[in-house]
């Protein structure tokens, strides 16, 4: 049942026939007296991946802010809707969902008494909102929903901002990977994969907000006048992207990617996670291909942000890249933002169990419930200006390092393998990250820890090591923001003293590093245990 509260506020409690909140009867009332937009946003997929998503996640009510200035949509409106000789709304709505059923009375007495342990309740059970859009069919806004409440183990969640809500004079927080559909007006996918991009570079990295319409203006303004008007927009290049995304102030790295070739299919999912480690979005451009009776046919190209992956359940040594076992090889799926579905869409690999290229399973469904799958031809990511240092240099030296101290044990004579079982990992982070990894690194001696965190660092790092389960036997974290072409150690840390030859031999002959940057931190009481495949180390 629909009830009043204030002039601006309504809540919304209704159940379908199977107990479920009914965000169909929702979408009723927020669309009011425009029966066929509601009946045309019911046949979209945004609306079939919302209503399984809240179900799953327990929704009981929605409070509505029935008068709501979004930021986003009003310079939408003013660069566009309102010159259209339609009269466009220029005011959203509001909606907050709850894993509680909340009535008038009991918001309204939250809201005015501020009540510690109701606010402490309300801010418990608060799933996250979004914003309803006057526009026709288009009408998902901003939308800031959390991600499953217990990450499981082989699952990550990376690239989310951190939202404080006002819920009339009360403080919220959600933390989510923002989602807004595209209105193929001021925005077509490749602008709302830039918006849910610089949505969470803004909080990582400090710069302006930046509303779809005025990313659009900012990808365009070079463009020839051959494409036409800039608005309405169906479409940028993957150049004005990159255009876009250098105007706001930041750098970038872009790869495209041949899936014919299985290397570039395991080194998407390698280079994908090493930039989500620091919570980097990776916009990911993909040709979407209808499958049906095992033909496939071509329905373009399409822009995704894909925020975070899953590793397979039972994750066995993972398959060599580059002659050696890699972490992020065991990926089986990546968690996407995809304005024409929803946030943490799943994109499932079918890799060798299909024809090249190389495809992804995706959300999207046609009539007749056809699959339709895609393959990855772009990756493009933002990054901070003054990481310059890519993923790419940073492999070929710990490639060439870690083949190096084999060569070098193999020739001394040195009959104990320490690389049997070990899995390389290269990630982004930051200062303030890695030295809360060391931190909780038990293994780690009190010498270790505190030179690690007394250490003055640069703020972005590539963090390599070679790990036996989850401890690293050999460290290294190398500065992400020195000059290009230069591989520069700020410090590594190691198990095993058998080693000291192996490195200190390397790190005054080879030419990856310069002479006196690698500071080796030793941990003499602890000796690496993997010849016998243990994943934990003697303390």
């Amino acid at each position: 049942m629909i009830e009043s509260i204030f002039d601006k506020v309504e809540v919304f409690n209704q159940r379908n026939s199977s107990g479920v909140f009914d965000f169909s009867r929702l979408i009723d009332f927020l669309c009011g007296d425009n029966i066929d937009n509601a009946n045309k946003v019911r046949q979209q997929r945004r609306f079939s991946y919302f209503s399984a998503f809240l179900a799953s996640r327990g929704v009981k009510s929605a409070v509505i802010e029935e008068k709501y200035v979004d930021r986003d949509y009003i310079q939408d409106f003013a660069n566009y809707y309102s010159l259209c000789f339609t009269e466009y709304p220029r005011f959203c709505k509001r909606c907050h969902f709850f894993t509680k059923t909340y009535s008038k009375a009991d918001i309204e007495r939250i809201v005015v008494n501020c009540d510690a342990d109701e606010v402490e309740a309300l801010r418990k059970n608060y799933l996250g909102f979004f914003v309803f859009r006057p526009l026709p069919v288009v009408v998902f806004g901003r939308t800031c929903f959390r991600p499953e409440e217990k990450i499981k183990p082989h699952q990550s969640y990376l690239a989310v901002v951190k939202t404080i809500v006002n819920f009339f004079g009360v403080e919220l927080e959600v933390e989510a990977t923002p989602f807004q559909e595209q209105d193929s007006t001021v925005s077509a996918c490749a602008t709302s994969a830039l918006w849910t991009s610089f949505q969470i570079t803004r909080q990582l990295f400090g710069h302006l907000p930046y509303a779809p319409s005025a990313i659009t203006r900012l990808a365009t303004e070079h463009s020839g006048p051959s494409t036409g008007n800039i608005l309405p927009n169906h479409g940028l290049l993957r150049e004005e992207m990159i255009h876009a995304i250098g105007r706001v102030g930041l750098g970038f790295w872009c790869e495209t990617l041949q899936m014919t070739v299985g290397m570039d299919y395991a080194r998407l999912k390698i280079i994908s996670a090493a930039y989500m480690a620091i919570g980097l979005p990776v916009i990911l451009i993909v040709e979407l291909n209808r499958i049906c009776r095992g033909s496939s046919s071509s329905m373009g190209r399409h822009a995704i942000v894909a925020c975070g992956y899953r590793f397979r359940k039972t994750c066995p040594m993972p398959e060599e890249y580059c002659g050696m076992p890699n972490k992020y090889n065991n990926i089986e799926a990546l968690y996407c933002v995809d304005d024409q579905v929803g946030p943490y869409c799943q994109m499932i690999e079918m890799g060798h169990n299909t024809r090249a290229p190389f495809q992804w399973k995706t959300e999207w469904l046609e009539s007749g419930r056809e699959k339709i799958c895609c393959h990855v031809t772009d990756v493009l990511v933002p990054l901070y200006h003054k990481i310059r240092v890519s993923h790419d240099e940073i492999f070929a030296c710990a490639i060439e390092f870690f083949r190096s101290i084999r060569c070098f044990l193999c020739d001394v004579g040195e009959k104990r393998n320490i690389f049997h079982n070990t899995i390389l990992n290269i990630r982004l982070t930051d200062s303030y990250a890695l030295k809360q990894y060391v931190k909780g690194i038990e293994q780690f001696s009190y010498e270790v820890k505190s030179k690690v965190l007394l250490a003055s660092l640069p703020r972005y790092m590539w963090l390599v090591s070679a790990d036996v389960g989850e401890i690293p036997i050999l460290l290294f974290a190398i500065d992400a923001t020195d000059v290009a072409n230069v591989v520069h150690v700020e410090f590594s840390v190691k198990y095993d003293d058998f080693l000291d030859p192996a490195v200190n031999f390397l790190a005054s002959e080879s030419k990856l590093f310069y002479e006196n940057s690698l500071t080796l931190a030793y941990l003499n009481d602890c000796l690496c245990c993997c010849e016998n495949n243990k994943t934990t180390m003697p303390k």
